[in-house]
């Protein structure tokens, strides 16, 4: 994945997109552990997609330090790039899913 040149964006713009970001992982997780039948693997996914609500929670917060008088909308797009987030089927490795799981984490 390339380098994003983060200056670019306000902080609000970083924010809202962060938010996002987390409520898409936490769809994924949480759709995937639903799927999966191996308990372990189940459990961990849930325990992801905690950690994610928690993400989504902090930078919640962050946003409204910061822009207490705007009204906090998460937006559909964003101008700010973020990894594409794929719910994969049954069929997918897991080794593939964690793989995209922590490219999505890095970005």
């Amino acid at each position: 994945m390339r380098e994003v040149d983060l200056k670019k964006y306000s902080l609000k713009d970083l924010l809202l997109a962060a938010m996002k970001s987390e409520i898409e992982s936490h769809l994924v997780y949480t759709t995937i552990a639903e799927q999966v039948k191996n308990g372990l693997l189940k459990d961990k996914l849930k325990f992801l997609a905690k950690e994610e609500e928690k993400h989504r929670i902090f930078v919640e917060q962050v946003y409204k330090a910061k822009f207490p008088k705007k009204k906090l909308t998460i937006p559909k797009t964003t101008p700010v790039p973020l990894p594409q987030l794929i719910i994969p089927d049954e069929d997918t490795p897991l080794g593939t899913i964690l793989k995209n799981a922590m490219n999505a984490e890095q970005a």
